[in-house]
């Protein structure tokens, strides 16, 4: 059975509640019509499956044990679907159990409420769905705008080839052409830079967000108002309080009842600490992803004088949360006392995003527990070889000379501007960039070469 609550005026939130008891029901209508919210309330788990795959919502708040479909199983199968838009999951239960919340977790649920609670705690964790829905709504529409993009720029190469053939006259127009074509390549792969802060801006928020989630639950259910209760008692037993101890069945055991309160208020801290700590680290890493961003936006023909190992930090903490979800393990190999050398800060990040996004990719065909990448500096004729190994898919022998050329990707959604560009901005930067690989799931190791100083920009050749 489906009831539909409808206020005029009321704001175009789509949520939808599952639930079967009449008692929560009439809370969630009262409650949702108090802050002026559109809600769907269904009682069914098979009806709200259905209607799910109908219209999803923005917000779906799902009860653990429902008629039809139960909720863990609802939130599988929800994640479990392709082209969805995002429906932030909030699983209701009466169950506290760890257990159970790592299972509604594993499942898929973005949150965990345990009933009965607090209207303005429910109200928060909507409004943090809503930003989160809203976050990858902005996401999906930026990458629907990159495909676009990516259509125009094939239409556009097609037309560039094909005046190529005619008209070789028109060289001139046609090398102009080619220098628009290469911005706008540079400012795709800046675009990227800035899609993977979002991403892990997204997902260091997700963390921050649980972790103040589970401070407040251990918060509002603290035993410390036990041992208050415990404080008042022993007050009142203050004047007796030695023959209290000594006959009084309740004396005997409160030295027992203080280690296990001891034992409990312990736990609380434990946990708060752990996830304050959390906390403060996810708040940390998103002040440095936004710092480093700002730091290297607008420096475009800027050069200074870098240390290596702080060029491979800053591009490596752009990808970091990525290798994390997808279990790749992230090794260095840095040279010691590796000279500094003069560079474009802005083209080199481009490089390495560009070489560390690609490794990424490359070894998620391989098991979770065996992704690896590389991340290898050293001095290399009168410069610095920087390295980027994966034990990924590798690169077929075929595709070897043609790796680096203009429209070339083995991508199902690539531009093929990537590590051509890559290429032209190493050549830019006096240095060089070059692929190797043993063939197909042998992996494969991309090497810039950068030159101590840029002296020698202008006379170094295109790789």
């Amino acid at each position: 059975m489906q009831e539909t609550i409808t206020k005029t005026q009321a704001k175009s939130y789509d949520i939808l509640v599952v639930e079967d008891s009449q008692t929560f029901i009439t809370y969630f209508k009262d409650v949702f019509a108090k802050w002026n919210y559109p809600v769907s309330i269904i009682t069914d788990g098979a009806e709200a499956w259905s209607a799910i795959l109908r219209q999803p919502p923005k917000i779906l708040l799902l009860d653990w044990n429902l008629p039809g479909l139960d909720g863990v199983t609802i939130c599988r199968k929800l994640r479990a679907l392709q082209n969805l838009r995002y429906v932030y999951v909030i699983i209701l239960t009466s169950n506290d159990q760890l257990k159970d919340k790592v299972a509604g977790f594993e499942a898929g649920a973005d949150d965990y409420v345990t009933k009965p609670f607090q209207p303005e705690f429910l109200h928060a964790k909507i409004k943090v769905g809503m930003r989160i829905v809203e976050l990858e709504d902005h996401l999906s529409r930026k990458a629907t705008q990159l495909v676009q993009s990516n259509l125009e720029q094939e239409v556009l190469i097609g037309q560039l080839r094909e005046k190529h053939r005619i008209i070789t006259e028109q060289k001139q127009e046609l090398h102009q052409a080619q220098q628009r074509l290469f911005e706008t390549a540079r400012r795709a792969g800046m675009a990227e830079i800035a899609t993977s802060v979002l991403h892990n801006v997204g997902n260091l928020l997700n963390t921050a967000i649980t972790s103040s989630s589970i401070i407040g639950e251990v918060v509002n259910n603290s035993r410390i108002v036990t041992l208050a209760k415990l404080a008042d008692f022993l007050q009142q037993q203050a004047g007796n309080f030695t023959n209290f101890v000594a006959t009084d069945p309740r004396g005997q055991k409160l030295p027992e009842f203080v280690q296990q309160i001891n034992q409990v208020l312990t736990q609380e801290h434990d946990t708060i600490k752990s996830k304050l700590a959390s906390l403060i680290e996810s708040n940390e890493q998103i002040r440095q992803i936004i710092a480093l961003q700002q730091s290297y936006a607008g420096l475009s023909g800027v050069k200074e004088t870098m240390e290596i190992k702080a060029l491979l930090q800053d591009a490596t903490r752009l990808v970091i949360e990525s290798y994390k979800r997808h279990d790749i393990d992230l090794i260095y190999e840095i040279e010691e006392n590796l000279p500094a050398i003069e560079v474009e800060k802005q083209k080199v990040l481009q490089i390495l995003m560009n070489l560390l996004c690609n490794a990424g990719d490359a070894t998620k065909s391989m098991e979770r527990n065996t992704r690896m990448i590389q991340v290898i500096a050293h001095r290399q004729d009168a410069g610095v070889a920087i390295k980027i190994r994966d034990n990924g898919e590798g690169i077929p022998a075929e595709n070897m000379t043609r790796i680096f050329n203009f429209g070339f990707t083995t991508k199902k959604d690539g531009h093929g501007f990537g590590l051509h560009g890559c290429a032209n901005l190493a050549r830019e930067l006096g240095g060089s960039l070059t692929a190797a690989s043993e063939g197909e799931n042998k992996g494969s190791i991309f090497t810039l070469w950068l030159p101590q100083s840029s002296a020698g920009a202008e006379g170094a050749s295109t790789p």
